[in-house]
Parts: C-alpha cells; sequence; structure tokens
C-alpha cells in the first residue's frame, strides 16, 4: 500500500491516481487513489515479478468536479439563479471538447450548444426553450 498527503488550495476536488512499473520496464500499470481521510489518499498495486519497482503518485485539481460539486450545492440549498454557474460548466464543457476527438468532441459540443440554448436537442419546434441549464438550473 502506498499512501500520500495531497491537497490543494481552498474547496477544489482533487484526484490522483498511483502508477508502477518493474524498473527499466516501458508498461505502466495505473491505479486509482482513495480518500482516506482529510488529505490522506491510498493506493495499491500488486507486484507481480521479482526485483526494483518504482511508483509514483500523480494527482491534480479536476476542475469540472470541483465546478459540479459546487453547482450541486448551490441547487440543494435553492440559490435561485445558477446563470453564471451554468455558463461556467458550458466552458468546461466546450474545453474538454477541445481536447477530445470524433464523436466524443462532437458529443460534447452539442452538449455545450444544448445548455447555452444554442440547439434544440431534438425537442419538436427547434427552438430553444431558455437559456443556460434549461428547467430552472438542472442540469442534464
Amino acid at each position: 500500500m502506498v499512501a500520500a498527503d495531497i491537497f490543494g488550495d481552498g474547496h477544489d476536488v482533487i484526484v490522483a491516481v498511483l502508477r508502477h512499473r518493474a524498473h527499466r520496464r516501458d508498461r505502466v500499470g495505473r491505479g486509482p487513489h482513495d480518500l482516506a481521510g482529510q488529505r490522506r489518499w491510498t493506493g495499491r498495486f500488486t507486484v507481480t515479478e521479482r526485483g526494483w519497482h518504482e511508483y509514483t503518485i500523480q494527482a491534480w485539481v479536476d476542475r469540472y468536479l470541483t465546478w459540479h460539486r459546487e453547482l450541486i450545492k448551490k441547487h440543494e440549498a435553492g440559490q435561485p439563479d445558477l446563470t453564471s454557474e451554468l455558463l461556467e460548466g458550458i466552458e468546461h464543457i466546450r474545453e474538454a471538447a477541445g481536447r477530445a476527438s470524433g464523436p466524443d468532441a462532437d458529443w460534447l459540443r452539442e452538449r455545450a450548444r444544448f445548455l447555452a440554448g444554442t440547439e434544440s436537442q431534438g425537442h419538436g419546434s427547434g427552438r430553444p426553450e431558455a437559456g443556460p441549464g434549461r428547467a430552472n438550473g438542472v442540469v442534464p
């Protein structure tokens, strides 16, 4: 088992993975890290051959998960206007579409247009029914 104290600024959602390999091998295995406390993450990997092994922990702030968590909190608290939060989410989706390719990029661009209210997604008239987020801040 490998454990690490991983933290970021403020209330950002941190994601971590444990990468490992036998020494001087090209193949790298990956396993998720699990949050075991406030900032303590743990992960495991199985040694399948004798010899030296290398591992590293990679962690990063997940901007989308951070945004999503904050959006849900505000929605559950009854905040009446989530327009700015939904516009921020549209930007996250557009950025993800820029990193994706093929059908995944197309799907993400469609979702961003839908949330922005510029595409009907087959809702009959072809006109958007509302602006960002459509139905009272509920994100599909």
